[in-house]
């Protein structure tokens, strides 16, 4: 240290402290002379301790000398200074915002996030198993709420492409939903659904994030994980708002999933066509005008935005109605979801699943989940709609609910015919008019529902599609559609189907050959769609079957060789070896039976393809038959 006194003698380490105290004092009052009397730290008095220094931090420890004092002394006035309460709730406010922890350790979370990363086509049946066993020794909960978060936050990245990875990850969470169940799925499709809300259709979004987003919906859509209805809920959103920024994300949405769209929902899509037309024809754009629709008094930058509006308009009228007349053109990014597809189906083959229920829950719902609960998982809590005690007086009552209004118009013609076809009861009378009067089996389950038939009634349900099936003059599938959908989205109409079509079963000798043969596609359609075991035929009397019986099976197991895949019909016969029943035992005889006895009588007249290829299946899977019979006698 430099010693400031005019002896030559060296000071004790206290002196040469205060004499550095006293020219740091002289030197900032100079410094506050020359800048015009600003403020200048205070520094410490010459009779202050100075103990302190002997243990400065070590982050100071490259300081100057002097400023570490000046350092120190603020430290301690900042210390020693009183501070002003603050509440607790107000506290919380003035605290900067933190995203809550996942309860999963550091390995699980940086395993997962690197599944993500490399997950592609090629590599997605591995790394999808991978993450299926974080989801067996995690929280899936936290695990999805961590997987949830990670794509929506790449969906609005705007500074890396990720359309390549977005179907991999899309069917990532087809597969979790069909695995784990709709907790999985519903919880995905609610975050994806609410930052779609709040980030394009309430605020302005950037392109590239909006057709993420966008392309996330459709996949979801096109791999089976939700219903197309929340698809039309997003478009007349858009439609609705109608500006530059949402006309790019419906013509997107439209040349995804159009074609699907179109195949499963005909009378919605022309509904939104109608829609558009109507929406365009305010504006005065039509796809043949070519008329400016501005004046002249438009400045050019303002002209051009008109004209390009204009033009995106028109491209998309061209576009739905191109997807209208079926000659639609896919954009790139559909290509690689309709090239998922036979992966996910390859994948969940061999881990033993079939491709779940889609989620079918409309956009309101989810938007309102956190506030009114979510119906849709079982336990969860509900608000519903009005007073509790109303909703189960109403379910209670059927009269009450005006079937006019359910309906959307006159039902007095179907009331008229369901009495013809002896529909005594007025829940079955009410139920025929929903099935008659809907264009689509979406709209028949949508009504059925509004019904608020009572559990012990829902059996009725089942008999008035079965009879309406039977009595068409050729085998309809609008009913099997919509006996497999409700089927899915209620277990316990699985089990009133059963019963239903043993009803059926014990009046086969009085039933007309046509009724008789549309009950057999019927029933067919619906074993191999998964909708029914084929157990629901142990019931028949295969020894001594009347001509009609035969005429049913025949019509059964025809139809199942020639309209479904191989591997599914396998799987359907397969299904006897793994019931330990013995009604599964009983069936395989009685089956094993009939196959003998139609090859006998049918070898000599199959001059009629569908005839070879039905006797070539009675010849392929009666080893099966045989198997399932020989297993129950070594058991016994």
């Amino acid at each position: 240290l430099i010693s400031f006194g005019m002896d030559s003698q060296p000071k004790s380490k206290s002196a040469q402290r205060r004499s550095r105290i006293q020219f740091n004092k002289r030197q900032a009052k100079r410094e506050q002379k020359n800048e015009g009397g600003k403020f200048v730290r205070p520094l410490p008095d010459d009779n202050e301790q100075l103990d302190h220094e002997d243990q400065v931090d070590t982050d100071d420890r490259d300081l100057p000398n002097d400023d570490k004092d000046v350092v120190a002394s603020d430290r301690a006035k900042a210390d020693s200074a009183p501070k002003k309460y603050v509440p607790p709730h107000k506290r919380q406010k003035m605290e900067p915002v933190v995203k809550q922890a996942y309860l999963l350790s550091e390995q699980t979370l940086k395993l997962a996030r690197s599944n993500l990363n490399k997950i592609v086509q090629q590599n997605f049946p591995s790394i999808a198993k991978e993450i299926e066993q974080l989801f067996e020794k995690n929280s899936r909960n936290e695990l999805i709420r961590f997987i949830t978060d990670e794509i929506i936050e790449r969906c609005k990245d705007v500074k890396l492409d990720h359309t390549a990875a977005l179907p991999s990850w899309m069917a990532l969470i087809a597969v979790l939903h069909t695995v784990f169940g709709i907790g999985i799925g519903s919880y995905f499709v609610e975050q994806l659904v609410n930052t779609f809300q709040t980030e394009v259709l309430d605020g302005i979004s950037d392109t590239k994030a909006s057709k993420m987003m966008a392309s996330a919906l459709s996949g979801l859509y096109i791999f089976g994980a939700i219903e197309n209805q929340l698809i039309w809920d997003a478009l007349d959103r858009l439609i609705d708002r109608f500006d530059p920024q949402t006309i790019p994300l419906i013509l997107h949405l439209i040349r995804i999933s159009g074609s699907d769209l179109r195949k499963e929902a005909p009378a919605q899509l022309k509904k939104f066509i109608e829609k558009v037309q109507a929406k365009t024809s305010e504006l005065g754009i039509s796809l043949s005008s070519d008329k400016k629709s501005s004046t002249s008094t438009s400045t050019p930058d303002l002209q051009d935005e008109i004209n390009q509006f204009d033009f995106q308009v028109r491209f998309m009228l061209q576009t739905i109605y191109d997807l209208k007349n079926n000659r639609q053109q896919l954009e790139v990014s559909a290509t690689y979801f309709s090239t998922m597809k036979p992966i996910i189906r390859d994948h969940l083959q061999k881990i033993g699943m079939k491709a779940s229920a889609p989620i079918n829950i409309g956009w309101t719902d989810l938007l309102d989940a956190k506030t009114r609960g979510r119906w849709w998982l079982v336990g969860s809590a509900w608000a519903g709609v009005g007073d509790t005690r109303q909703s189960q007086t109403n379910e209670t009552n059927t009269s009450t609910t005006s079937i006019e209004k359910i309906m959307g118009g006159d039902v007095t013609e179907l009331i008229a015919l369901a009495k013809q076809q002896r529909m005594n009861t007025e829940v079955r009378r009410n139920v025929f008019c929903a099935v008659m009067s809907s264009s689509d089996y979406q709209e028949a389950i949508s009504k059925i529902e509004k019904l608020r038939i009572p559990h012990k009634q829902e059996k009725e349900v089942l008999f008035v599609i079965i009879h309406c099936s039977m009595m068409e003059d050729s085998f309809n599938q609008y009913y099997v559609h919509l006996t497999h959908f409700l089927c899915l989205y209620q277990r316990q109409m699985k089990i009133n189907l059963q019963f239903a079509l043993w009803d059926r079963f014990k009046m086969m000798s009085t039933l007309h050959v046509k009724s008789v043969s549309n009950l057999g596609q019927y029933v067919a359609h619906l074993i191999g769609r998964g909708s029914a075991d084929i157990l629901v035929l142990k019931v028949l009397d295969f020894l001594n079957g009347d001509t009609k019986s035969d005429l049913f099976l025949r019509q059964v197991f025809q139809t199942l060789f020639l309209e479904f895949e191989k591997e599914d019909v396998t799987d359907v016969f397969k299904m006897l070896l793994k019931t330990n029943m013995k009604e599964a035992v009983g069936l395989a005889s009685g089956l094993r039976i009939f196959f003998t006895k139609e090859a006998l009588a049918l070898e000599d007249k199959a001059t009629d393809p569908r005839t070879k290829v039905y006797l070539a299946g009675t010849k392929y899977y009666a080893p099966i038959l045989d198997r399932v019979s020989g297993n129950a006698q070594l058991d016994d």
